[in-house]
């Protein structure tokens, strides 16, 4: 009572530690409301585009498909993916910076055949090598994939395709090569009809193997073979190294691939948009647990000043109701998880994603 006095208070004891008790109540209350709120707005996100949605879903089944898909070939070949694991963005970034090179190279040949502008003869030149270094990577996976160990079998087909497309890529780099020779030496008359006629007549006279190696004592058609042939030649080797040997195997691999990449996208705006409600209810429930806190000390000291014995409640943490408080502070980490091939098992609901082998 002295204390009370002192604090220059004279209501009755009993009726503040009522009035806290009161209080304490209200503010478990608002606790919970908010708890409930943020529980149904993470629910609306859940159907939205999270676990329970139809996209979450469909990408969920896509990627078990092709994760038991490939566990089965997996366990026939008996060895981990072999690939480079080259980006398909890498690649045509690769064969654009390739392009470029060859494209002055062949500029010449093309101003000579087209008669038209600078720019007309850069697309056109480059467009070529571009065809050139497509239908070398296409020759190199071809290549690569001769046999299939999944099948025991020679792949005839993939054998076919590289067969011609190494048949195409020397005719049209030897055709590149006699025409800048000709050209060079002003024998062949403007045009691409004049062209293709004067390297059919050549070609008809003294061979195909004797032309292209008469045109090598031209240096520039000698340098523009060499460009060609060089970038053909990496543009296959890429090809060869960027796919597994078996055909079945690679093109699960591929497949697997793109749907963890589809499902780690949905889960990593799932877990940006959950973190955002977490957050948004954060301040707020910080207050009304503080609010909390502030209601039981006072109830603790009116029940010690009256001598009356403290229950549950009085040592009740109220912050224990929120369990994602943790993953509030986390969200940051677990999305850039959910990008990767491991999304949080919280974000997942039981999803086990492991990475590719």
């Amino acid at each position: 009572m002295a204390l009370l006095q002192a604090r220059g208070r004279t209501a009755d004891p009993r009726e503040e530690l009522a009035k806290w008790m009161g209080a304490r109540q209200k503010h478990h209350s608002e606790y919970v409301k908010l708890l409930n709120e943020r529980k149904n707005e993470i629910a609306t996100l859940d159907m939205d585009h999270g676990p329970r949605s139809e996209a979450y879903s469909a990408a969920l089944r896509d990627f078990e498909r092709h994760d038991q898909q490939f566990d089965r070939l997996q366990a026939v070949v008996r060895r981990p993916i072999n690939n480079i694991g080259m980006a398909s963005w890498v690649f045509w970034l690769l064969a654009l910076g390739l392009a470029i090179l060859e494209a002055p190279v062949n500029k010449f040949l093309f101003d000579y055949a087209i008669q038209g502008s600078n720019l007309t003869s850069y697309v056109v030149s480059t467009a070529f090598a571009i065809l050139l270094l497509l239908l070398a990577h296409l020759c190199g996976r071809c290549i690569r994939q001769v046999w299939s160990e999944y099948r025991r079998r020679v792949v005839w087909s993939n054998l076919i395709i590289a067969l011609l497309s190494v048949v195409a890529l020397a005719i049209l780099i030897s055709i590149l090569t006699i025409g800048r020779a000709r050209y060079s030496a002003g024998a062949a008359d403007p045009g691409i009809g004049g062209l293709f006629s004067d390297i059919g007549g050549q070609v008809s006279q003294h061979g195909f193997l004797a032309s292209l190696f008469a045109a090598f004592g031209d240096v520039s058609a000698l340098i523009l073979f060499t460009v060609n042939f060089g970038g053909a030649l990496i543009a296959m080797l890429l090809g060869f190294f960027s796919h597994d040997p078996d055909k079945d195997f690679d093109h699960s691999e591929i497949a697997l691939r793109k749907a963890t990449k589809r499902l780690s996208k949905i889960q990593g705006k799932y877990t940006q948009s959950r973190g955002k409600a977490i957050r948004k209810f954060t301040p707020d429930l910080a207050g009304a647990s503080r609010n909390f806190a502030d209601a039981n000390n006072k109830i603790i000291e009116m029940k010690t000043l009256l001598g009356y014995p403290l229950d549950e409640w009085d040592q009740f943490v109220l912050d224990s109701l929120d369990t994602l408080a943790d993953e509030a502070e986390s969200n940051d980490v677990a999305s850039q998880l959910a990008g990767s091939r491991l999304p949080p098992s919280e974000v997942t609901k039981g999803v086990n994603i492991r990475p590719l082998r």
